[in-house]
């Protein structure tokens, strides 16, 4: 995934511990997906130093057309599975930390530590499971 971390999109369970996501254009994707664990984690955007050495070039950087975004996690709205299927657990965050996410970042039209996906799902509401801890 050149430009992007960790892509979870259809999954009933998954856990991401430990590690560092940086310089990518989305860190954290997740879609339709629930059950998801992230721990331990430090998630890092626009960093000195991708930027020492994107600057000359136009071809390395995050976002390579104007309307692309710069997101450390993105999370669905709305749940995904219902009834028998719903396991009750979203997205549970544990000891993660954002940083270097500017509204500056080069070439990206926004750039946001925690962005919905209301792109995707337009049902106007919030009902994704989800907790945060450190």
């Amino acid at each position: 995934n050149q430009n992007h971390g960790i892509h979870a999109n259809n999954i009933g369970s998954a856990e991401f511990r430990g590690g560092v996501i940086q310089d990518n254009q989305w860190g954290v994707y997740i879609e339709r997906s629930d059950g998801i664990l992230i721990e331990n984690m430090q998630i890092k955007g626009y960093t000195d130093l991708i930027k020492d050495i994107t600057i000359p070039s136009n071809r390395l950087k995050l976002c390579r057309t104007q309307d692309w975004r710069h997101e450390g996690l993105t999370m669905m709205n709305t749940r995904w599975r219902y009834g028998e299927h719903d396991n009750g657990n979203g997205l549970r965050m544990k000891n993660v930390t954002f940083s270097d996410y500017d509204k500056n970042t080069d070439g990206c039209v926004s750039s946001w530590p925690i962005a919905m996906m209301n792109h995707k799902y337009h049902d106007t509401h919030f009902d994704y499971v989800s907790s945060w801890e450190n």
